[in-house]
């Protein structure tokens, strides 16, 4: 589920670019509001993955040792490998890719 909401976030990052060059072009109310929808949805996505890799985090960490998992540094550091980049691919497509258009799309929404 994590993977699916990331991959619908950064195709939705991806697409709102589209919308964005269009409105540099020709400025239109179909432009401005794609603009602005298609990265609200995609940080939609984007909250909905975090949301499953903490929940994921949270299982390995507190509840695995329960059914006699105990901390190897082996597989805690195979585990951190593929955490923290997910993390940090999460934070570069929320941060830059989906809130610099949403932000634009409404500003130029207040501005008309």
């Amino acid at each position: 589920m994590l993977w699916i909401f990331l991959f619908g976030a950064t195709s939705l990052a991806a697409v709102s670019v589209i919308p964005q060059k269009m409105h540099s072009k020709t400025v239109s109310r179909l432009t401005t509001l794609a603009g602005f929808l298609l990265p609200i949805s995609g940080l939609i996505f984007e909250g909905v993955g975090i949301f499953y890799l903490h929940k994921k985090n949270s299982i390995v960490w507190a509840t695995l040792s329960n059914y006699g998992l105990l901390y190897d540094a082996m597989w805690a550091s195979a585990y951190n490998l593929m955490s923290m980049p997910t993390v940090m691919l999460m934070v570069a497509v929320t941060l830059v890719a989906l809130s610099v258009p949403a932000a634009k799309a409404a500003e130029h929404e207040i501005k008309m």
